[in-house]
C-alpha cells in the first residue's frame, strides 16, 4: 500500500482497504495512515475525510495526513475541512502539532480565509512555541490580504509571550516595516509617473518645449511647398 502513495495510484491504495472492509478484516491505525498518505499524495481530500471518519482509531498521523489532503487540494471547501480537522482533533485530546497547526494556515490563507488563520496561529501559540515557519506563514496571510495593522498587532504579542517569541518578533519586525514602507511609497510614486507623463502630454499638445511641433511660419512654409511655387513664379515662366 505505502508504493501506491503516489499522485496517479492513490485510488488503488483507497480501493485495497475496501476490500480488506468487505472481506471482513478490519485495517489497523497504520494501513489507514498508508492510504490516507496516498489520498494526501494526489490532494483527494474527500476520500481522505472519507477514510478518516472509517477508521477505528485514527491518531495524529491519521489527522495531519488528512490535513494535509486539504492542504495539497487547495480552495475553500478544502480549507474549510483542515479547519474542522483541527477542532476534531482537539476534541478528541489528540494534540496537534506545530506543523498540523502551519499547515491548517496555509490553506486558510490561501482560500482567503485570513481572520481564521490568525485564530490559529493564536491557538498554535497557546500549544506550542512558534517557529520561523509559523511566523511567517502569519505575517503572509496577512500581507497578501493588505491587513499590516493585523500584522503588527501580531508581533507585539509575539514580542511579549516570551524569550522566544520577542526573539521571533525581532527578527521579522524590521521585515514587515520595509514592507510597509515599500506599499506606503508605492501609490506616491505611481502618482508621480502619471503626473509626469501628463505634463509631458500636454506640452506636446501645445507646441511648447523643446521637441514640440515646428513653428507656424515653418508650418506656412512647407504647405507652400507642398503646393507648388506662388503664382508670381509661374507667371515669370509663362513670359
Amino acid at each position: 500500500m505505502r508504493a501506491c502513495a503516489t499522485p496517479a495510484h492513490w485510488p488503488i491504495a483507497a480501493s485495497m482497504l475496501q476490500d480488506a472492509r468487505d472481506e471482513g478484516l478490519s485495517p489497523n491505525t497504520v494501513s489507514t495512515n498508508c492510504a490516507l498518505a496516498a489520498c494526501e499524495a494526489g490532494g483527494a481530500w474527500r476520500d481522505a475525510l472519507a477514510l478518516l471518519d472509517e477508521a477505528a482509531a485514527p491518531d495524529a498521523i491519521s489527522f495531519h495526513t488528512a490535513i494535509a489532503a486539504c492542504r495539497r487540494a487547495g480552495g475553500r471547501p478544502a480549507a474549510r475541512a483542515a479547519l474542522r480537522l483541527l477542532r476534531r482533533m482537539r476534541a478528541a485530546h489528540v494534540r496537534p502539532s506545530l506543523i498540523g497547526y502551519t499547515t491548517v494556515m496555509n490553506a486558510l490563507s490561501a482560500a482567503g480565509y485570513v481572520r481564521p488563520a490568525l485564530l490559529v496561529f493564536r491557538a498554535l501559540c497557546a500549544d506550542h512555541d512558534p517557529d520561523e515557519r509559523a511566523v511567517h506563514t502569519a505575517l503572509r496571510a496577512c500581507d497578501g490580504a493588505g491587513r499590516r495593522a493585523d500584522g503588527l498587532a501580531l508581533l507585539a504579542e509575539l514580542a511579549e509571550s516570551g524569550a522566544a517569541g520577542e526573539k521571533l518578533a525581532r527578527r521579522f519586525r524590521p521585515l514587515w516595516d520595509a514592507k510597509a514602507a515599500a506599499a506606503h511609497k508605492a501609490p506616491a510614486a505611481a502618482a508621480a509617473v502619471a503626473g509626469g507623463s501628463g505634463r509631458g502630454r500636454g506640452r506636446t499638445r501645445g507646441g511648447s518645449g523643446r521637441g514640440s511641433a515646428a513653428p507656424p511660419q515653418w508650418r506656412r512654409r512647407s504647405r507652400r511647398s507642398r503646393k507648388g511655387p506662388p503664382p508670381e513664379h509661374e507667371a515669370a515662366r509663362g513670359e
